[in-house]
């Protein structure tokens, strides 16, 4: 059955630019109320806004770092000034530096990026539990093939990113006879600032030449967070749903010898 997004109250971390503003849109357009977190300083909520001129309801724009626990805990006691329910966490954020050696691995960092972008899918889950005495129905977090394949400078990335899947598993175990579907979208490259930040100079500009194929647009990212959420896909749960128009099947040595032929 499908479900009603007028009713949904959803809540995405690092909603004010790339996949989560994006996300934001597609829910909004559709009636959800969206709440959406930003770090101090990052964003102007003027701007922000600007892009839901269209939509019946404007998103609640709250600053809150998901690392910090003090924040944690005003962000969900905001949130239940507005409702007694959250259905949607779309668990966004990610910090982690680009490692372009081995001088660049470094623990202290490494644990800092899975405490933004790992973590979060936990503690904001357990927040809603003890907050609205219940887990988000639908959780998702965003992933990227780096835990499989090689992405670069995404060394850091990648093992967050696979923490992140691997703990979304366990999520699913501890909450499965809850209402609750936890799943992962994994994208292809994505050209957001975010990852211009991670890969060098170019990289999409080669990619958009010689592999167009494998670029995925952030709206195609939020519609598949939406069609997660809309009660047509309630049996999948703990799982990683790839976002790649098919591409990373076909995309190595073999295709690209099968392509110079012609």
């Amino acid at each position: 059955m499908l479900n009603d997004f007028k009713n949904m109250e959803v809540l995405i971390t690092g909603g004010t630019r790339g996949i989560g503003l994006a996300t934001a849109l597609e829910f909004a357009r559709l009636g959800a109320q969206c709440t959406l977190t930003y770090s101090w300083g990052s964003v102007e909520e003027d701007e922000v806004l600007r892009n839901f001129a269209g939509c019946d309801r404007q998103p609640r724009l709250i600053q809150a770092d998901v690392s910090d626990a003090g924040e944690t805990e005003n962000l969900f006691d905001e949130l239940l000034t507005h409702s007694e329910k959250l259905d949607v966490l779309c668990s966004n954020v990610a910090l982690s530096a680009a490692a372009r050696s081995i001088d660049d691995y470094d623990l202290r960092a490494l644990l800092k990026s899975i405490e933004y972008t790992a973590w979060p899918m936990v503690s904001y889950v357990k927040k809603s539990i003890e907050k609205f005495s219940a887990p988000p129905r639908y959780v998702l977090g965003y992933s990227c093939p780096g835990p499989d394949y090689f992405f670069m400078n995404y060394d850091i990335v990648a093992l967050c990113k696979s923490a992140m899947e691997t703990v979304s598993r366990y999520l699913t175990h501890r909450l499965f006879d809850k209402d609750c579907h936890i799943n992962v979208i994994r994208t292809e490259w994505v050209d957001t600032e975010s990852s211009r930040g991670i890969f060098d100079e170019g990289t999409f500009e080669f990619a958009d030449k010689y592999f167009p194929e494998c670029i995925v647009e952030v709206q195609d990212v939020a519609k598949a967070s939406v069609a997660m959420c809309s009660g047509l896909m309630d049996a999948v749960r703990g799982q990683v749903i790839n976002i790649d128009h098919g591409s990373r099947f076909f995309q190595n040595a073999m295709f690209m010898y099968d392509e110079s032929r012609f």
